[in-house]
């Protein structure tokens, strides 16, 4: 027992109540300022295995991640960026088996491999363009996943099957005889080591769903990140920029509204004499009144009436340096500077801009070996 509970419990003989409130204090004393209970602070943050969190909300981060792939030119910028730095025009294979013979016929063979005719089970991607795909589909998906389909009336014998994330099977957990479990169409171990892949399987004429395909996981390369031990599926890498690129999108939208209006530069013109007024009232007798505001257009108001000046007021002028703000942290969460998201290099000097770059090509790097660890050197052994 330490000191304070023994002086507790000598309180307590002659004031219980002094040494309950000591007590509770005490407890409520932390080493860290963080884990003190402040009012900004409450509620206190839940905490849960990775994928307590992460099932209820991988479906949704996807289909808003892949809505701003879609209409947002942000995203867009960056996985431009990530894709020509990362993949570029193509990542060559040099084969090294001690005979040069040897690998000049493998690295010719493997270099006609790659044509979309070859490689791809659809014939509709090099395997360059399929690695391009792998990237963007890792950063707004959070993964990606590749199925080798083996076949002797292939030149080659294997093509890729690219698979999106959403095609695996959305079956609930399920505990198997042999002591496995499948969670969300992932057959695993106890120690959560991938047996098996479900995917959703379709009937091609009713549109009726069918048992899951079921793809040993020998035979497919699932591309994802893993952060925490108890995490088995992806998530979206920009999941926590969302709300960020959502938030600037619509303030550029606002910003631009309040530029065209203020463009509408509009003449209203008062006149006491009704009879004369020329061109049509704007209190008709019918009730109708203008309503819209178009460039250079001249308004007449009736007798008694007063205009105003149209012209909004907003944060237009602070515009840029809020979006700069904004690109810089959207830019950060992925792992690259402003000006290798936005190709904008007028706030930088040759120190810094090359301190950027330096620290770019480290996530470049960082991406492009993940590619080869989890992808290219499987797919060249089974090749």
């Amino acid at each position: 027992m330490d000191l304070g509970k023994k002086l507790d419990n000598f309180i307590a003989i002659f004031s219980p109540e002094t040494a309950c409130r000591r007590r509770g204090f005490r407890e409520a004393y932390s080493g860290y300022d963080a884990a003190t209970f402040t009012r900004k602070d409450m509620p206190v943050v839940n905490d849960e295995r990775a994928n307590e969190f992460d099932d209820p909300a991988r479906d949704i981060v996807r289909s808003r991640a892949r809505h701003l792939e879609r209409n947002s030119d942000v995203v867009g910028g960056m996985l431009y960026a990530i894709e020509n730095n990362v993949v570029g025009s193509k990542i060559n294979m040099q084969a090294d088996s001690g005979d040069d013979k040897f690998n000049e016929k493998i690295e010719e063979l493997f270099n006609d491999w790659q044509h979309k005719e070859n490689c791809d089970i659809t014939e509709q991607q090099s395997l360059t363009e399929i690695m391009r795909m792998v990237v963007d589909r890792f950063i707004i998906d959070g993964g990606i996943i590749v199925t080798y389909v083996y076949d002797k009336k292939y030149e080659y014998g294997v093509k890729l099957q690219v698979r999106e994330v959403s095609e695996i099977s959305t079956m609930g957990d399920v505990a198997l005889e042999n002591g496995n479990v499948i969670k969300d169409g992932i057959e695993m171990t106890k120690y959560g080591k991938p047996i098996s892949y479900h995917f959703t399987n379709y009937d091609p004429n009713t549109g009726s769903e069918l048992p899951p395909e079921v793809v040993p996981a020998e035979n497919v390369d699932f591309l994802w990140r893993k952060t925490r031990p108890s995490q088995y599926r992806e998530m979206s890498r920009l999941s926590a920029s969302i709300t960020r690129i959502s938030d600037l999108d619509d303030y550029s939208e606002a910003v631009a509204f309040q530029q065209k209006v203020n463009a509408c530069n509009s003449v209203f013109i008062e006149t006491d004499n009704v009879a004369m007024q020329p061109g049509r009232v704007v209190n008709a007798s019918d009730g109708n009144r203008y309503t819209d505001l178009r460039g250079g257009s001249i308004r007449y108001l009736k007798a008694g009436e007063r205009a105003k000046s149209f012209i909004t007021n907003g944060q237009a002028t602070e515009y840029e340096n809020y979006v700069v703000t904004q690109l810089r942290m959207i830019a950060a969460h992925i792992g690259l500077s402003l000006e290798s998201a936005t190709r904008n290099v007028e706030r930088v000097n040759y120190s810094s801009a090359r301190q950027n770059m330096l620290a770019d090509q480290q996530t470049y790097k960082t991406l492009r070996e993940f590619i080869i660890e989890h992808f290219l050197r499987k797919l060249y052994k089974r090749f």
